[in-house]
């Protein structure tokens, strides 16, 4: 089996006799595929593509145990991620051109409502700073504490926000939104500009937000 050309493994079904294998069958599965039934297809051959045996020990412990299958797996999913992103900039950027169109007030109330359907991309930074902050300066203490603080889970709620994740998000949406209505004329989010602005720009304004939060 082989993912994305970037990890190979075997499944071993069982012991069958040397050389008795006369015909193929590869199912191709596509990852970055978003619509179920478009991600796979079959191939089937009457011969064998794969003559010799594979061992039992293929994949003994000495491959687990030197990391490269989790490397492995890492860029597999940096790959599929990447592919989303770039889709998703590409669709992003055709919305924006329609909002950028409009004349005020009803232009600023757009952008607004274009960066606040995505916030799920603000949610994950919160997330990242609640398992995986740096707790080693003050600052980066006080960002996952708020992070920790807004990632608390919420039964009651809709979306399974509570309060203080409401307000940091709250605080960066308007932030964002500020960036974009400001921006020149003929300002363009193309798919770069739209990752940096949900990425790391986003990223920096909520843990400015947590800390604050923090000491709320």
């Amino acid at each position: 089996m082989s993912l994305l050309d970037l990890q190979c493994w075997t499944i071993r079904l069982g012991q069958a006799a040397p050389d008795t294998a006369d015909r193929t069958v590869v199912v191709h599965v596509d990852p970055l595929k978003t619509r179920y039934g478009d991600d796979w297809t079959i191939h089937e051959f009457d011969h064998a593509l794969i003559g010799d045996q594979v061992g039992p020990d293929y994949l003994g412990q000495a491959v687990l145990q030197s990391g490269r299958m989790q490397q492995q797996v890492a860029a597999v999913m940096r790959r599929v991620i990447d592919r989303r992103d770039r889709l998703e900039a590409e669709q992003a950027q055709q919305e924006f051109e329609a909002v950028r169109g409009l004349s005020s007030p009803a232009r600023e109330a757009a952008i607004r409502d274009f960066v606040a359907l995505r916030r799920q991309r603000l949610v994950n930074h919160i997330s990242m700073f609640a398992e995986h902050g740096n707790a080693g300066t003050q600052m980066g203490a006080w960002v996952r504490e708020g992070a920790i603080k807004a990632t608390q889970p919420n039964p009651v709620s809709t979306d399974g926000l509570n309060a203080a994740a409401r307000l940091v998000l709250e605080d960066v949406v308007t932030q964002l939104s500020n960036t974009l209505t400001q921006a020149p004329a003929d300002f363009v989010l193309d798919p770069e500009r739209y990752l940096w602005l949900f990425g790391d720009m986003g990223q920096a304004l909520i843990s400015i937000a947590l800390a604050k939060e923090f000491h709320r």
